[in-house]
């Protein structure tokens, strides 16, 4: 996934984390296609797993300031994205860490890429929307 301003939610510190997962993805995708071997891949998942964690528990954090009944819909379908993302990883650490193949466990993982660069695309751009629409975020356009 490469990294570009148009990307940019408008949070510092969730933009600072949107680069860091674009940054491993690209790290990832590379060993990945490498079929480089589990000691490899266990600490990079590991890393992805702690970076998507701790960035979608601060993104849950924004989306409990929401008014829940008026934007329930939105809430609950990208925090399960979020949940199927961090699942999917979590399996492939334990799949890789049980002694399956890196290449079987790599199959999945450009789904699982597609995944995050929608939710940074479509998900978080809709939350930026209407955490400023609630002004729980300050819009840097005015």
């Amino acid at each position: 996934m490469d990294w570009t301003e148009d990307l940019e939610f408008g949070h510092p510190v969730i933009d600072r984390q949107h680069r860091e997962i674009a940054a491993l993805t690209v790290t990832l995708r590379e060993l990945l296609r490498e079929n480089q071997a589990p000691s490899l891949l266990v600490p990079a998942l590991t890393e992805y797993c702690r970076l998507i964690s701790d960035h979608f528990a601060l993104e849950r954090g924004l989306m409990e300031q929401l008014p829940q009944k008026k934007y329930a819909g939105h809430v609950g379908a990208h925090a399960g994205r979020h949940s199927e993302m961090v699942a999917f990883v979590q399996r492939a650490i334990e799949d890789l860490s049980a002694g399956q193949d890196s290449a079987s466990v790599a199959a999945g993982f450009p789904v699982v890429f597609d995944k995050l660069l929608h939710n940074i695309v479509f998900d978080d751009a809709e939350l930026s929307r209407l955490l400023i629409a609630e002004k729980i975020l300050l819009s840097d356009h005015g």
